[in-house]
């Protein structure tokens, strides 16, 4: 991805996807001439939407998107093959933390299979980034491994943990 890129990055909407959608937006921030999240789902479970009207994060569905402007695009905590969607796509970069799909083909991949969370993933890059979160986004991510996990309740590993305490310290508790 070069600084003269339009990057697009392209969710199936939920709080985890969401979240880490935007840390990987903020990664870009100035590095690219724009960056975009766009979803192919529409958004109804009343817990959804308040955690995006609570922390303002729009993200227009692909129908009301302009596709043309895009030079790369991105797939995070998903890959192409999981919805029909997708596949429209030729994926630059895919982040994701479910199990490993036959056939992947983009310049960046990154599948942690054993992480509980797609943000925690995200988390990690902001912090070798050296990117303090904003509190808006610590929210997000926070929320974002609270949901995928559900808890902790589901498998997690140690890095999921980590994400979480380091997370706590800029979320916005009274949001979550």
């Amino acid at each position: 991805v070069s600084s003269e890129d339009t990057l697009a990055i392209l969710i199936h909407a939920d709080p985890d996807s969401i979240a880490s959608a935007f840390a990987l937006k903020r990664l870009f921030w100035r590095k690219v001439k724009k960056v975009n999240v766009v979803r192919i789902n529409k958004i109804e479970r009343a817990d959804n939407l308040a955690f995006i009207n609570l922390l303002n994060l729009r993200q227009p569905h692909i129908r009301n998107f302009k596709t043309t402007e895009v030079t790369k695009w991105a797939i995070v905590d998903s890959q192409p093959n999981h919805h029909d969607e997708f596949n429209k796509f030729h994926f630059d970069i895919i982040i994701d933390h479910h199990p490993v799909s036959d056939n992947l083909d983009a310049a960046f991949i990154d599948i942690q299979e054993d992480y509980g969370a797609n943000s925690t993933i995200l988390t990690e890059y902001l912090k070798a980034s050296k990117i303090k979160p904003s509190p808006r986004l610590a929210t997000a991510l926070f929320y974002g491994i609270k949901t995928d996990t559900s808890s902790f309740a589901r498998e997690t590993v140690s890095n999921d943990i980590k994400a979480f305490r380091y997370l706590y310290e800029y979320a916005n508790l009274n949001i979550i």
